[in-house]
């Protein structure tokens, strides 16, 4: 018993362990997504859209982000502040999920961002938001 109990402290103590390996860099894949978010509450396309992989610009070309920007503040209000809770690297794609607040959401909205390459040639491949008021009709 002892013998397993040291090998799942050791295990759970890896770098790597459990998928929350912070990647070097990550303070600036933050900083996109703190960009993306203040750029969907000021109804900036550019900022928000200017860490983008060439295949996410052309999933949100910037004459849907009006009509996003409007789906987003009418169900879930203007975003707030956030807290990164986990991260995940997987070759040389980062996930980064955060709990944020927005201002017409009482509970938490998620914001998934992924990320491909590392330091300041980072770029967002996929991007999303989800919470309860989101999905109602």
């Amino acid at each position: 018993m002892f013998f397993l109990l040291i090998g799942v402290v050791v295990v759970l103590t890896l770098p790597g362990c459990g998928g929350h390996v912070v990647p070097q860099g990550s303070a600036y894949a933050d900083s996109i997504v703190e960009t993306m978010l203040q750029a969907l509450n000021d109804g900036d396309y550019q900022s928000y859209s200017e860490a983008f992989s060439p295949d996410m610009a052309h999933r949100n070309p910037d004459n849907v982000f009006a009509d996003y920007q409007q789906f987003i503040n009418g169900k879930i209000g203007t975003y707030k502040s956030k807290k990164l809770v986990s991260v995940k690297t997987d070759g040389n794609q980062t996930t980064m999920v955060y709990d944020a607040k927005f201002s017409s959401e009482s509970g938490k909205v998620e914001v998934d961002a992924i990320f491909e390459g590392s330091g300041n040639t980072t770029m967002v491949t996929d991007f999303w938001l989800n919470s309860p008021k989101l999905w109602q009709h």
